[in-house]
């Protein structure tokens, strides 16, 4: 799941993108479990980097527009790139 699982903890947003990320690529409650843990580690660093602003543009930006195809679950391709970005330089400065 790499960045496409960057999500915000349990609540609706990312309980709810994680579970649909699990149902499309077929995963399992560990996976979702996983998902969510991923998605509150992600939130925590974020606010360490003082990146929160970012973060939530990115993961509104995933959880609107992510679509199950194939049995991966993800944004299309450009979608998204410009939050991404701006997250991540944020994260590494």
């Amino acid at each position: 799941m790499a960045l496409s699982a960057f999500a915000v903890g349990c609540g609706g947003g990312a309980g709810a993108y994680c579970t649909e990320s699990r149902n499309c690529e077929g995963g399992n409650d560990a996976d979702e479990a996983a998902c969510n843990i991923a998605e509150d580690d992600a939130d925590q660093i974020a606010d360490l980097h003082n990146c929160s602003s970012e973060r939530d543009d990115y993961t509104s930006c995933l959880y609107d527009n992510a679509r199950c195809n194939n049995k991966n679950y993800s944004v299309d391709k450009d979608t998204c790139s410009q939050e991404r970005e701006r997250y991540i330089n944020c994260v590494n400065h």
